[in-house]
């Protein structure tokens, strides 16, 4: 079991949370808030409802939220909505797992970033995006960072370590039942585009999404123009012939 401290910097490095400084997370993060400039949102627990036959997941990933989505999952759902900036890893994979299982189609709603984008988005039988949705990756399980590790305490190390060991085994276990190659989640992150360090991440074109495995993409408008940045901060993007 992860000390405050272990965990946040665990949430910094794999959970979309790169722009957070530690010392700005407190206990009450996950209270409800609808600003999306606020980086906190994180961590915040999503508003999970039910439509029909839809399940609208609208915040960041958690293990609460998921348990209200298996709570309304039922044999009439056919899609999962979503509007997220991303969460715990082992939370979004959990959800991604979730809508394999139950071969539900995923909508996103305005954004899906980082272990929305990572899991939850290629994991849909069908995947929807209209005209101007975003979808923004920054790194995953994979990812190497030696110092972040400095950081941490011996004992935070070896916590650290069995967590990051298990997290990249499942990774590949959900990527290998979902057809898409594990590499999605860190090729942003190659020297090549040292030249992007500032932005907060990328995202890849349909050719290269279809190229990685992220098959059966719908577009509900006949066509995807997503922006190059998200609250001002840019986004870069990967093309088929990168890869």
């Amino acid at each position: 079991m992860f000390n405050k401290i272990t965990t946040v910097l665990c949430f910094a490095l794999l959970s979309g949370c790169q722009s957070l400084p530690v010392d700005t997370i407190n206990e009450s993060a996950s209270q409800e808030q609808n600003n999306d400039n606020d980086d906190s949102s994180y961590f915040q627990i999503a508003n999970v409802t039910k439509n029909n036959n839809v399940i609208s997941f609208d915040g960041g990933m958690s293990f609460e939220a998921n348990e209200q989505v298996k709570k309304l999952i039922d044999s009439q759902t056919t899609s999962l909505q979503i509007r997220s900036r991303g969460g715990e890893i082992n939370a979004g994979m959990e959800l991604a797992e979730l809508i394999y299982k139950h071969k539900l189609n995923v909508e996103v709603k305005d954004y899906c970033f980082s272990s929305c984008a990572n899991y939850v988005f290629p994991a849909g039988k069908t995947k929807v995006l209209s005209a101007n949705s975003l979808l923004g990756w920054h790194g995953g399980a994979l990812q190497e960072d030696d110092d972040f590790e400095e950081l941490l305490s011996p004992e935070e190390q070896k916590a650290f370590e069995s967590y990051i060991v298990a997290a990249r085994e499942r990774e590949k276990r959900l990527f290998r039942d979902i057809g898409v190659k594990q590499s999605i989640t860190i090729l942003g992150q190659s020297d090549k585009y040292d030249r992007y360090q500032d932005c907060i991440g990328w995202n890849y074109s349909l050719a290269a999404l279809d190229k990685l495995g992220v098959k059966n993409i719908k577009l509900k408008d006949g066509k995807w123009q997503p922006a190059t940045s998200f609250n001002d901060n840019c986004l870069f993007t990967i093309g088929e012939q990168e890869l």
